[in-house]
């Protein structure tokens, strides 16, 4: 079970990260209802993305997703307490956590699922990404407020102590 969601997660990551490198006049727009008002939209394709706090609104959507996922990073890399891996001794010496969630119609953070090589690591991730503020604005898709899922990888580097 673990290998299957491993292989999921990192088909996930991939495929995040490749929708970036195609033309968003490439890709289809799939819009998805639910309860019959709201859409979700990938990240990669939303007209507008969600607006992190501290990001000016008048920037390109490729500069709003940049500055978005700059902010997120920083914040979870001030926030993200490190020693609970160390605690762990794992004996990894890059420990991987990847984190989904969405980002609401009002700019909220939600549905927080995490993976990663134990437990304590994914509820550290879950604290970290619950605490992240809301939105400025959410995304826009036709001029409407949508769903936007999110997928965070966290990396958490460890130093390996000298066996003397």
């Amino acid at each position: 079970m673990k290998v299957f969601c491993t292989l999921f997660f990192i088909l996930i990551f991939a495929l995040s990260y490749a929708q970036d490198s195609i033309p968003k006049s490439e890709l289809p727009v799939k819009l998805i209802q639910q309860d019959g008002k709201i859409k979700v939209v990938p990240f990669a394709t939303v007209e507008k993305v969600p607006v992190y706090m501290g990001c000016e609104e008048q920037l390109s959507n490729e500069e709003l997703k940049k500055c978005m996922s700059d902010k997120i990073t920083l914040f979870i890399h001030k926030k993200f307490n490190a020693n609970v891996a160390k605690r762990l001794k794992l004996n990894k010496k890059d420990v991987r956590i990847t984190v989904l969630f969405k980002i609401n119609e009002h700019g909220d953070i939600e549905n927080i699922m995490a993976r990663g090589p134990h437990p304590k690591l994914e509820q550290e991730a879950t604290r970290v990404v619950k605490s992240l503020p809301k939105m400025s604005k959410p995304g826009m898709q036709d001029g409407k407020p949508v769903i936007v899922p999110y997928m965070l990888p966290i990396l958490v580097t460890q130093k390996k102590r000298s066996s003397n």
